[in-house]
């Protein structure tokens, strides 16, 4: 992977030590909403550099909402949104894109009308080459390659989130938020993205995924996230956050 925009010449520095590299994405006391309706509750969130990060919780928690603060797909009202350490609450959804910042939405975001391989080109739009996008994703996903001229609408479920972890990837994030990966689809075809994320988080990808089912974002991350209602309950590791799983599922808190 080749280096990564956002976390590139804006380290920030502590009086007698050596500089230390801001995380490349991050909340501090962010507060959001839609309308009147007020969904996140100054919540702290870190994108943890070359790492998986995972965001937990049920149905009705607040994190989708924080991922499209975090994209730039909606302001945060208050607290603050920071990008390699720089203060970018204003920033767009485009912006972000520019600065490296990957966001893959619920509900296998591709274009049904177009081909696989024009899927692949509309996301060259905000950077990257056709070359360099067409490299990524044939060689993660061999069976995109086999589709390439096939309407991404008539792909199966696993080949559609496929395509639009490629789109993400091919372009060389920094960030890649990515929300409900496994939704509706196979084990053995959840395994096989989840072990694709795996594999570039490793490479220096810094990924941040929103999962429902607690059990693959705990196998797959090295920290975790627990939120209910809008307000963060856990932050630590992986390893230790099983019993603010349960409390926040089962509502044992």
């Amino acid at each position: 992977m080749e280096a990564r925009r956002a976390g590139q010449g804006l380290p920030l520095l502590t009086e007698g030590s050596a500089p230390a590299p801001a995380p490349p994405l991050s909340l501090r006391a962010a507060r959001a909403g839609y309308g009147r309706i007020e969904i996140l509750h100054g919540i702290d969130l870190v994108v943890h550099r070359g790492e998986v990060t995972a965001l937990l919780g049920p149905n009705g928690a607040g994190k989708t909402t924080a991922l499209n603060v975090m994209s730039g797909l909606l302001r945060p009202t208050d607290g603050c949104r920071h990008v390699a350490g720089r203060h970018l609450n204003d920033a767009d959804a485009d912006e972000l894109a520019r600065l490296g910042i990957r966001h893959i939405r619920e509900g296998r975001s591709v274009y049904a009308n177009l081909s696989v391989d024009d899927n692949l080109l509309v996301a060259t739009s905000s950077g990257g080459s056709t070359d360099r996008i067409r490299e990524v994703a044939y060689t993660l996903f061999p069976v995109l390659k086999e589709r390439r001229t096939q309407l991404a609408g008539t792909l199966s479920g696993g080949e559609r989130q496929m395509l639009a972890l490629a789109r993400g990837l091919g372009v060389d994030p920094a960030v890649l938020l990515i929300d409900e990966l496994s939704m509706g689809l196979a084990p053995l075809v959840v395994a096989k993205l989840y072990d694709v994320v795996a594999d570039v988080a490793r490479a220096g990808v810094s990924v941040f995924v929103v999962e429902q089912f607690a059990t693959l974002g705990l196998k797959y991350a090295s920290h975790a996230y627990v939120m209910t209602n809008g307000r963060v309950t856990y932050d630590g590791p992986s390893a230790d956050a099983i019993d603010a799983v349960h409390a926040a599922y089962l509502g044992a808190a």
